[in-house]
Parts: C-alpha cells; structure tokens; sequence
C-alpha cells in the first residue's frame, strides 16, 4: 500500500529512470533516508516529481517538498507525509525521475544508465560484450561488462583505457585485452 501518493490518475513518464532506493524513515515527521544509485544527486534535487515503485507495481507519483544532505546520506520530505509510519511504509521503493529532470552534460560526460547495454570493442576490434553495470570505486567509474559466455571483465572508465563512446550506435571503444 502506497500512503501519500500525488492526487490524480497522471500517467508516469515514459522516461523515468531510476535514481534511488528508500532505505528508512527518519525522524519522527515523515522524513525518508535515501541511498542514490549515483554519487551525483542532481537530478534528485532537481527534480520535484519522484515516482515511487516497489517489484512490479506501477510507479506513483510523489511531491518531493524538501531534500538534504544529513551526514553521508540523503534525507527528503513528500507532500502529505507527516508521520513516520508512513515513511516506514515506503521502505524498499526504488526513486525514479524523468530524464528530463537530469541535468546536462558536459562534453565527454555520460549518464551511467546509457553506457548500461553497450558493446565494448576493443583496439583490436574484438567484442568484449556487453557493459551490464558500472560501479564507482571511489576514484572513477569501472566499467563491469558481460561476454556472451558469461564471463566477466572490468574496465577503469578513464581515458587511458577508454576511447570512443558512441551512445547511437550504443558502443564503446577500449584500450583493453580480451581475458586469457
């Protein structure tokens, strides 16, 4: 059950994308603790129209009023939540934004959500396979990528291993040597 959701039947976007996950309640007033899937938030702060889905439920929408920093976590407050238990209802949900609410890029900088999917060539024009996650190591982001055989293999996402990224074609060129 879904407690203080946005009034109304609106039809989420078609391009919503997952940004977060409700991780608790905190305080007493209604509050969520959040845990972003980005080390940037921007398009949390940005935005002021969360989505909110658990499993397979349909996503609904939720009126961000206020969002913080509070140590090394994210906390915000929704419009019509003002007690803990209904926070606590939320935990588990996954924040999910419109891509319009993300903020733009710079030349050379990608959303990780688009290298997701892509094929990695190598400078030998070998496919590697496909880029199934990409994790942050605290230094730079590791591309994790999948062959057709299901073995895996991690590339630093930093120019000295990374070339070309073309996003159309959904590839990404490395400086990389297949495994064996």
């Amino acid at each position: 059950m879904v407690l203080a959701a946005a009034p109304g039947n609106e039809q989420p976007p078609v391009d919503l994308l997952p940004v977060a996950r409700l991780v608790e309640a905190y305080g007493i007033k209604g509050w969520v603790r959040l845990e972003p899937f980005s080390p940037d938030a921007a398009a949390l702060f940005k935005a002021g129209r969360w989505w909110l889905k658990k499993s397979d439920q349909s996503p609904s929408l939720f009126i961000r009023q206020q969002i913080r920093w509070q140590g090394k976590s994210l906390v915000a407050s929704f419009q019509g939540l003002v007690e803990r238990g209904q926070a606590e209802s939320l935990k588990g949900y996954e924040v999910l934004v419109s891509r319009q609410d993300f903020p733009a890029l710079e030349r050379d900088e990608y959303y990780w959500t688009d290298l997701i999917g892509c094929d990695v060539i190598n400078q030998y024009q070998t496919l590697l396979g496909k880029v199934i996650n990409v994790i942050d190591n605290g230094a730079h982001a590791i591309l994790e990528i999948r062959n057709d055989q299901g073995e895996m293999q991690w590339v630093p996402f930093v120019a000295a291993h990374v070339g070309r990224v073309d996003l159309g074609s959904r590839r990404i060129e490395v400086n990389w040597l297949t495994p064996g």
